[in-house]
């Protein structure tokens, strides 16, 4: 039965087997002859051996079909010995529990189980345990090892394995494009076991260096020395050489608006009241209602209403689906009311461009003539609204959403009914971090609406009035909690700046699930 017994090359100068009864009977169970190979090819490895003991060359450490329990005994073996034997009287023998500590260039021998055992150490003199100093016949001769270096030289690099020897070698698994990383000990005090070195797999930067190859500027490098040429030279790299390591998903920072719509898809249930204080001439271009005393109601000078929505989305991280579904419950100027389901609005949204710096998506709504317009619920025509959503990263805690959009009226009244382009931009910032999954955003908003064709009714003459390049303008702000990113609660308000009063203020309150 063969015997497996590790040695460490860096040790045994010191041992005295008179001295050392647990190492003798540890290696005098049965007949061994101690095998010296030579290293695997070179590495950085650095023998630590403990006080008083004179390091040997270095040799691998030899691992060979060894199962997992003759590891344990043989190390477990090494353990019982006590080291108090000093290769230099100078210094006091003190004993170290046992345990041998490596850091890297460990030494260790494989013993087989020829009849003999000899054991030659690297000062020269050869140690037997009561039995034959000579090896078998049909073993090979011992070679005898160098004699050490000097203690203030460095350690020389291993020699390669030949082919004979590359068979005793450890086979490990490891990937092709792997690299060795730092080591810590190969022996713990806790821990019988001798663990090869980790590796890691190389994380190759290709897209830098097909940036380079394609002739673009250098990625992580800037030659611009403003902030905007900076943030251009940043768009263009993300298009260019995109971040390998960039991960896209969902932040409440980057979708805080109240009144600009998110950029990036997501499959998520939303309620919003909204509140409009004195929306003036509601018919103009056949905005919110269809055309006064016509298929609209009466003329009105102004409106206040209030407004509840279910807005449903559904989608992939590239695309989605949605459909919002309105309640209005409108307050006339001359004293009427009207309630009851607004016109239904469907649409797509599909994310463009998405690096860590900036997101653009396409949306495309359809509004539906599902109201009735009799009671200024809805304008009595299809409309289509396409928008440019974008998404821009200023900093950790910072972010800017924008919103353009175009209102594109389809067989509405032919004096009366106009395209207008509506633009909205939201600074969002943290204002506290997230603590157990709760975090606070707050807002500062700004949304336009340019006319660039159409009319309204004069409340008090009945004349249309051309409502072509009029502007109207609101800003505010707002607040957003988010727990836990499934759940998030909103509220902000905005007030007219451009005296069209269009509407003179709105508030708005929304919660969001996120599925």
């Amino acid at each position: 039965m063969k015997t497996f017994v590790f040695v460490a090359a860096g040790i045994y100068p010191a041992f005295s087997m008179g001295e050392n009864p647990a190492f003798e009977s540890a290696i005098s169970s049965s007949s061994t002859t101690v095998k010296s190979l030579p290293a695997p090819p070179e590495s950085n490895f650095t023998p630590l051996v403990p006080h008083g003991l004179a390091p040997t060359p270095a040799t691998a450490p030899i691992i060979s079909d060894l199962p997992l329990s003759d590891l344990s005994r043989a190390a477990n073996r090494l353990k019982q010995v006590d080291y108090t034997q000093a290769a230099d009287p100078q210094h006091e023998s003190k004993p170290i529990e046992g345990v041998v500590h490596w850091q890297p260039q460990p030494t260790f021998a494989v013993a087989e189980s020829p009849p003999a055992t000899s054991l030659t150490t690297s000062s020269g003199p050869t140690h037997s345990a009561g039995m034959s100093s000579q090896p078998p016949a049909t073993a090979p001769p011992l070679p005898r090892p160098e004699a050490p270096a000097e203690a203030t030289s460095a350690p020389t690099s291993a020699p390669a394995p030949t082919s004979t020897e590359s068979q005793h070698l450890p086979s490990i698994n490891v990937p092709a494009n792997a690299v060795p990383t730092e080591t810590p000990h190969l022996v713990s005090q806790n821990s019988a076991l001798l663990p090869i070195p980790a590796y890691e797999a190389e994380q190759s930067n290709t897209s830098c260096q097909a940036c380079g190859n394609s002739g673009c500027l250098a990625c992580g490098r800037s030659t611009a020395e403003t902030q905007f040429g900076r943030f251009i030279e940043g768009v263009y790299a993300g298009v260019c050489c995109p971040d390998p390591c960039y991960q896209p998903r969902w932040t409440m920072l980057a979708n805080a608006s109240l009144f600009t719509d998110p950029v990036r898809p997501q499959s998520r249930q939303q309620f919003r009241w909204s509140y409009y204080d004195d929306f003036r001439h509601p018919d103009r271009s056949e905005y919110l209602w269809a055309r006064s005393g016509v298929r609209g109601p009466a003329p009105e000078a102004s409106v206040d209403y209030h407004e509840l929505s279910m807005y449903i989305e559904t989608g992939s991280e590239k695309f989605s689906f949605f459909v919002n579904t309105p309640y209005r419950s409108l307050y006339l100027d001359s004293g009427g009311h009207y309630a009851g389901f607004a016109d239904l609005t469907t649409g797509t949204k599909t994310l463009l461009f998405d690096t860590a710096l900036t997101q653009v998506a396409l949306q495309f709504a359809t509004h539906i003539p599902s109201a009735n317009p009799r009671k200024g619920l809805g304008n009595a025509h299809v409309s289509l609204e396409p928008s440019l959503l974008f998404g821009v990263q200023l900093s950790s805690i910072s972010y800017l959403q924008l919103q353009f959009s175009e209102w594109i009226p389809i067989a509405g009244d032919r004096d009366y009914s106009g395209a207008m382009l509506q633009y909205s931009t939201s600074y969002n910032r943290t204002l506290l971090g997230s603590v157990n999954g709760t975090s606070l955003t707050g807002t500062l908003e700004y949304t336009g609406t340019f006319f660039q064709d159409g009319a309204y009714t004069d409340s008090t003459s009945g004349h249309a009035i051309s409502a072509s390049n009029q502007h109207a303008a609101q800003l505010g702000g707002g607040l957003r909690l988010n727990i836990c990113n499934k759940l998030n609660i909103g509220f902000g308000s905005l007030f007219d700046i451009s005296g069209q009063s269009w509407p003179g203020s709105s508030v708005r309150t929304e919660i969001q699930f996120r599925h």
